[in-house]
Parts: C-alpha cells; sequence; structure tokens
C-alpha cells in the first residue's frame, strides 16, 4: 500500500512547543497486488491512526474512494465496521449504539457515500455529534467515549485489547472490472478533525471541542485483471490455429 500524503507539515505555523497532531488513514485489502479475474471480488478496509500531542483522537473524517484502470464498475456503499466498548475493571462494558454509527458514539454524522458515478464512491465518513453524553466510568452509562485512533487508548476502546489490533472505520466489497489491466484503488480524505487536547472528555462539552488535524494522509492498492483461464486458453488455441493456417 502507497500512502499519499496530503498535508505536509505546519510546525512553523504552530504555537511554540506545540506537537502537530497526524491522523493517518489506511487502505486495506487482501487483493492487494493481487492477479485477478474479471467479476472477482474485492474487499477492502479502512483504518485511522492519530499520533501527535495536540489532540485526544479522531472527531470527525470524511473521505472517497477512486478506482483508476482501463475499466469501469461500481463501488460499493461504505460500510461501519467499528465495534468499540468502554472497559471497566477486569472486563467490557458496550458503549451503547456504536457499530452501526460508525464509531465510539461517532452518531452525529454518518455517511455510507454516494456511488452514481462509476469507479467513484464519495463522501463517506462519520463523526461525533454535540459531546452532550459522554461515558461516565462510574455509572456506566453514556454514548460518546474520547481516544478513536489513538495507541494508548486501544486497552479501553478496542473490544480486542492486545495491543494489535487496529481501529477500523469502515469496509465494503466491489467486482473486479472486465477489462483487463492494471487498476489502482485510492483513498482520499479529506481534513479531518480531532478532539480537542487539554478538554475533560468524560464530561459534557458545551462549546467548541473539535480541531481540524495538522497532517492527514490517505491510501492506496493495486490488482490487475487478466483474461479467465478458459478464456486465454481460447485465445491460445486461436493464435495456434491462425499460425498453422499460415503455414499452410
Amino acid at each position: 500500500m502507497k500512502a499519499i500524503k496530503l498535508a505536509g507539515l505546519v510546525g512553523m505555523l504552530l504555537a511554540s512547543g506545540a506537537m502537530a497532531s497526524n491522523v493517518a488513514f489506511t487502505l486495506m485489502s487482501p487483493q492487494d497486488g493481487a492477479i485477478l479475474n474479471p467479476l472477482d471480488p474485492i474487499s477492502w478496509s479502512t483504518k485511522v491512526d492519530v499520533t501527535g500531542g495536540d489532540s485526544q483522537g479522531l472527531a470527525a473524517y470524511v473521505a472517497d474512494l477512486e478506482m483508476v484502470g482501463p475499466g469501469a464498475t461500481t463501488l460499493n456503499l461504505a460500510t461501519f465496521s467499528l465495534a468499540y466498548d468502554v472497559r471497566v475493571g477486569s472486563g467490557p462494558v458496550e458503549v451503547t449504539e456504536v457499530a452501526a454509527l460508525g464509531g465510539a458514539g461517532m452518531y452525529g454524522v454518518t455517511s455510507q457515500g454516494n456511488n452514481a458515478t462509476p469507479n467513484k464512491l464519495v463522501g463517506f465518513g462519520a463523526g461525533y455529534g454535540p459531546w452532550s453524553d459522554p461515558w461516565n466510568p462510574t455509572t456506566k452509562k453514556g454514548k460518546q467515549a474520547w481516544g478513536v485512533g489513538l495507541a494508548s487508548r486501544k486497552s479501553v476502546m478496542l473490544l480486542n485489547h492486545d495491543g494489535t489490533d487496529d481501529y477500523l472505520l469502515n469496509e465494503g466489497t466491489f467486482l473486479a472490472p472486465t477489462e483487463i489491466g492494471l487498476y489502482t484503488v485510492t483513498l482520499t480524505p479529506g481534513r479531518p478533525n480531532v478532539l480537542k487536547a487539554g478538554l475533560d472528555f468524560n464530561a459534557v462539552q458545551a462549546g467548541e471541542f473539535v480541531a481540524q488535524a495538522d497532517q492527514y494522509t490517505g491510501d492506496s492498492f493495486t490488482f490487475t485483471v487478466i483474461p479467465e483461464p478458459v478464456t486465454m486458453l481460447l485465445i491460445a488455441s486461436g493464435a495456434g490455429l491462425l499460425l498453422r493456417r499460415r503455414r499452410a
């Protein structure tokens, strides 16, 4: 997979001593680099990592998916794959309504995207609404939890919390085009929002609680479509027959 840098370092524009927040989106597929037949299924998923000291995790994101190559196909609408919990003591307590809505309480904005244009899925993403129902570890209630994308919060946020799991965002499948050739699928995020540093997200936030990420990156993968084996045999047979005719 090839990372795509969408915004450079802006350290000179930051306050002295501040550490830039970076949001890195990764596009994954088991078909990355594969040789496929026409109409083979291709699955994809996205994950996010948030680093830097000036955020408390992802707050909102939107992204486009585009396939470039000799043929066309319809990219599926994105589905949300986040399934987080918040842990109390040794056991998990689920944050309500997370997986179906796109994240750890990202119920303010959700979009599966628009796939009306061939080879494109435009505008899928999710984000928090007003920070009005934070998770309370004492009452074990609340729909919102902070820290999406932060390595330091994996043991709190992820259902399987051995430290190797990823913050998965979206997933889907589509069919390989029928035209042979090399294809590149690219994930292009818009500038994401992060939760501001220094605020107490275990409490209600009545004012502005998000900031734009300083840096953000997308990703891509490739695959190649070739004729099906039967088609290749027919082509080879036809070439041999033509050669024999010319020799005759």
